[in-house]
């Protein structure tokens, strides 16, 4: 994570080079990161951090707003160095005209007030039920808000542990596009990360699925 990040910011869009110290002075929840840092490297914080505007091009069939979920495992509001290069790879990358940062619970940590300004926060629902059928595990919930809101908004959803290399240019004018999980698919698709254009009718179709929701049945709908 910390080489990809270097690689996005090299051209100072972002960070430069000055050694470690000044960052890490600050960085309480830099220990949540599991590869420890290497010894001598040219790292440090520019505050505030200067993105990259939107691109300005018109909207695709997808829109370039990217979508992000936070805050939905109780208790767990700290912003690691992988959230933060997720969100800041994003803005780099994509250049969207909006990122909205859907929190249950707001996250916490210096990290999370670096990229704090340039994104859109959203009070995130808290999914007791869909369709008569009760919701208790966060990830089901996490599941159902992020189809609601590429339903509303369309655009890009991203898991915020996902580190966007390249655009999505070549596949914007679908009405929604996803991966697969596992070789050849033999799991299922992955909802890590989906492309939708408003009230896709892909996405409307899997949300209305819920009406046979099972929480027993762990991956069936969604996760």
């Amino acid at each position: 994570a910390l080489v990809t990040l270097i690689m996005v910011c090299k051209n100072g869009s972002f960070l430069h080079g000055r050694g470690l110290g000044l960052l890490q002075s600050y960085l309480d929840d830099w220990r949540q990161c599991e590869v420890p840092l290497p010894d001598g490297v040219n790292f440090s914080a520019t505050l505030p951090l200067q993105i990259p505007k939107h691109s300005g091009q018109h909207d695709r069939t997808v829109p370039n707003i990217v979508h992000f979920l936070f805050g939905y495992k109780w208790d767990n509001t700290g912003f690691n160095f992988v959230n933060f290069v997720a969100v800041v790879s994003a803005l780099a990358v994509l250049k969207p005209k909006a990122v909205m940062f859907h929190c249950l619970q707001e996250p916490t940590g210096f990290l999370w007030e670096l990229v704090r300004p340039h994104v859109t926060l959203v009070q995130g629902r808290d999914v007791k039920s869909i369709f008569g059928n009760p919701i208790n595990h966060y990830a089901h919930k996490a599941d159902i808000v992020r189809l609601e809101a590429l339903l509303e908004h369309g655009g890009i959803y991203l898991d915020v542990d996902v580190v966007t290399l390249r655009s999505f240019d070549q596949i914007m004018d679908v009405d929604a596009a996803m991966g697969e999980e596992g070789e050849n698919g033999r799991i299922g698709l992955c909802n890590a990360v989906i492309l939708a254009k408003p009230n896709s009718p892909f996405v409307r179709m899997w949300y209305e699925s819920y009406k046979t929701f099972n929480q027993s049945m762990w991956n069936y709908h969604s996760v």
